[in-house]
């Protein structure tokens, strides 16, 4: 992993070159075919990724049969947020729509970090804090569009 990747992501624009020396020591550049799933809901929630390439669905459906598509990420978006939130598991999938290369970030790795250099905890709070609301409301969307019997 370079420091190239990482300064190049948006969501780490205007990230100090010492926040992103930290997160780089646990980053990795990975790749998945179309079809492959990145994310799994109810799993541990070990890494999240910084999309650098292709097209990532995310989905709901646990228990209920049939997942539900809530939004499409592509290059430039994250996919994942439940690494930062205890008991660390995955709340929604991500299966890829596309061929996607995507920046791999240890969570236990920067959740570690995070718990000394506060700095680096503050920057990436205020940047999956839009992350989990957009989720949110890709999910609360869903719900609404299935009418009441879905409450």
């Amino acid at each position: 992993m370079t420091y190239e990747h990482l300064n190049k992501h948006p969501f780490l624009r205007d990230f100090s070159a010492d926040l992103i020396e930290v997160i780089e020591r646990a980053s990795t550049l990975q790749t998945f075919a179309a079809g492959d799933t990145l994310i799994t809901e109810g799993r541990a929630a070990n890494q999240f990724f910084l999309l650098t390439d292709g097209s990532v669905a995310v989905s709901a459906g646990q228990g209920r049969g049939e997942k539900r598509v809530l939004e499409m990420l592509r290059e430039g978006d994250v996919l994942g947020w439940s690494w930062m939130i205890d008991p660390y598991v995955w709340t929604f999938e991500g299966r890829a729509i596309s061929p996607v290369r995507a920046i791999a970030i240890d969570a236990g790795e920067l959740r570690d970090a995070m718990a000394t250099n506060h700095a680096l905890a503050h920057a990436l709070l205020g940047r999956m804090l839009p992350v989990m609301a957009a989720r949110l409301r890709a999910a609360r969307l869903e719900v609404l569009a299935l009418g009441p019997e879905a409450a």
